[in-house]
């Protein structure tokens, strides 16, 4: 019986890391493109190259709920994008505490 909860206990952790991993990967895809994103923007890449235009289509919807936050800066020929900003913040944190609560969230029971 012992050896059951145990292989029990040991597959519920894999499962709770299975998902962590998961999502870490997943939200750190998301803030790749977010920082992609913002250096593009404050370089003011040619936005006709076609990763380019990729990576602005691809975060769009990420950036879209913060738009109008706050107004974008312009520095030299490039701009400051603050949504995008804003929306590389929320999704770090957001994603780092999901991370943890499901890397931390299985707690065995005694048996």
């Amino acid at each position: 019986m012992s050896e059951r909860i145990t292989r029990h206990t040991h597959l519920n952790q894999q499962g709770f890391g299975l998902i962590s991993t998961l999502i870490s990967l997943i939200f750190g895809i998301i803030t790749t493109l977010l920082v992609l994103r913002f250096i593009f923007m404050l370089f003011a890449v040619n936005s006709l190259n076609g990763f380019v235009s990729w990576v602005y289509s691809a975060s769009q919807p990420f950036v879209a709920p913060f738009a109008g936050i706050f107004q974008n800066t312009t520095i030299f020929s490039g701009r400051i994008e603050m949504k995008t900003l804003i929306a590389l913040v929320v999704f770090a944190v957001v994603g780092s505490i999901l991370s943890r609560l499901f890397a931390g969230s299985y707690r065995p029971h005694p048996a």
